[in-house]
């Protein structure tokens, strides 16, 4: 993660949204660099409700993200 984000010299980690379907792969390295992160659970992943439970916002697909962004309640 630190690696790509040397890449995008003027955008700063807290301006980053990092979309991913991996708790261990993309949830955690991302939020341990500072970006702001979700999950998507296009296939009814059985680990998603523990996702949930430790803080994860997690959301069946990409629709649902755009909507969940646009919407007043996104904050992550």
């Amino acid at each position: 993660m630190r690696l790509h984000l040397r890449e995008l010299e003027n955008i700063a980690p807290e301006e980053v949204l990092h979309i991913g379907d991996s708790m261990r792969k993309d949830f955690v390295p991302a939020k341990s660099v500072g970006m702001h992160a979700l999950l998507l659970d296009r296939f009814n992943t059985p680990d998603a409700e523990e996702w949930r439970k430790s803080g994860a916002i997690v959301l069946p697909d990409l629709m649902a993200a755009k909507d969940w962004l646009t919407s007043e309640k996104s904050s992550c």
